[in-house]
């Protein structure tokens, strides 16, 4: 990377997506009636979410969300399992 330029500027990767949710999306999850715990993307939007993701045949999917509860879904749960290209950030304490 040093050896970079570091005027050029390569603008975005094409090769990246970035999704993101934000307070607009969890609104509109609880205006469809969606049952949410606390302040995260519901088990149903997030199994649909990766089942989307999957359909690109990424190399890898990285999944950076906070949710203090866990997965209730049968359905997200299993993707969860069998997603071998899924890579979660955890938080612990310690």
């Amino acid at each position: 990377m040093r050896s970079r330029s570091v005027v050029l500027d390569e603008g975005p990767d094409p090769r990246l997506l970035l999704v993101t949710i934000d307070d607009a999306d969890i609104a509109a999850q609880r205006r469809q009636g969606e049952s949410l715990k606390g302040t995260s993307v519901s088990d149903k939007y997030l199994n649909l979410l990766l089942e989307k993701l999957q359909q690109y045949q990424p190399q890898a999917i990285g999944l950076d969300i906070y949710r203090d509860f866990s997965a209730e879904s049968p359905d997200l749960i299993k993707r969860l399992q069998t997603t071998d290209n899924l890579i979660g950030v955890c938080k612990g304490s310690y």
